[in-house]
Parts: C-alpha cells; structure tokens; sequence
C-alpha cells in the first residue's frame, strides 16, 4: 500500500456516504433508519472491492471516527492527509460537525483515490452502487492528519479511547 499511495502523490481521500453518521451530540429524535444502521451496521465489502477495481489506491473502513481512521491510512501508506471538515457528509442531527469528525461507528469507507480521477470514479461508483463518493480532502506528502477550516488548523475535541487512554 505504501508505494502506491506515494506513487499517486496527490491523491484524495473521499467517504462513501450513507443515511447515518453520529455526533455525541444530536438535535432531536434519530430516525428509524438512523438508529438500524448504528445497532446493524452493513459491512461495504463489495463497494470496498468495487472501490479497488476502480483503481482505488488504499481504502479502510471508518469505525474509530473518520480523522483517527484516515491516520492509519495515512501511517500505513506514507503518507499525510488534510481533511475539510465543511465537506465530510454529517447526519443533519449531528449539532456539532467537530465531534462526528471524531466520534466512531461509521462503517463506511475512506479511500485513496488517483489524483485527478475523483470525479470519474465517484460517478462510476455510484452508477455501480447508488452511493455517494464524496471528496473529504487530499493527500499529502507531510505524514499524519490535518483539519483545515478555511486553511486553518481546526480545534477536535478528544476521540473515543478504546483503552481508556
């Protein structure tokens, strides 16, 4: 995975974007369908290979929370992210986009995708699968994660601890 992330220099890493993605904090009652994926999550292993087929260069599931899971992507690959928060679909519940950044249970996918393919991959895909590929953020050659609003650092608060560290 290392040398092709590097290889595409300039990737970028999208989500595919279900009904659902939590926040510790929510506006209201979620819905049905809301609540049936976070206690039934569906595993994406046929979007996941039909993402590699498409030429995706590394993919990963999001279940620790969409930044703490593009850092094992990037740490795996050799590569730094930067994501835009503003871009990152968020279920209209969420009230703060901060915490879904860093909240976990998503099962869906982050990928690495060629640089300059995005478009033509997330229509193929989404004619293949009626999902959204939606850009997130691009790749970079500085190593770990980075959360720009406006080219600025963007404050997180903390992630979920398996371990309680």
């Amino acid at each position: 995975m290392r040398a092709a992330c590097r290889a595409a220099r300039v990737a970028f890493c999208a989500r595919v974007r279900g009904p659902y993605r939590r926040s510790r904090r929510t506006r209201g009652a979620l819905s049905p369908v809301a609540r049936a994926r976070c206690a039934r999550p569906v595993p994406r292993m046929a979007e996941g290979t039909g993402l590699k087929e498409h030429g995706a260069r590394a993919r990963i599931d999001v279940s620790d929370g969409l930044v703490a899971d593009a850092g094992h992507l990037a740490a795996a690959s050799g590569v730094g992210f930067a994501i835009e928060p503003d871009r990152v679909p968020v279920h209209p519940a969420a009230e703060v986009v901060e915490e879904a950044l860093v909240s976990g249970e998503e099962y869906e996918l982050l990928v690495a995708l060629p640089a300059g393919e995005g478009a033509a991959l997330a229509d193929a895909f989404r004619g293949q699968f009626d999902l959204a590929l939606t850009l997130v953020g691009t790749a970079e050659r500085e190593p770990g994660v980075r959360v720009l609003r406006a080219g600025k650092p963007l404050r997180l608060p903390p992630a979920f601890a398996h371990f309680g560290a």
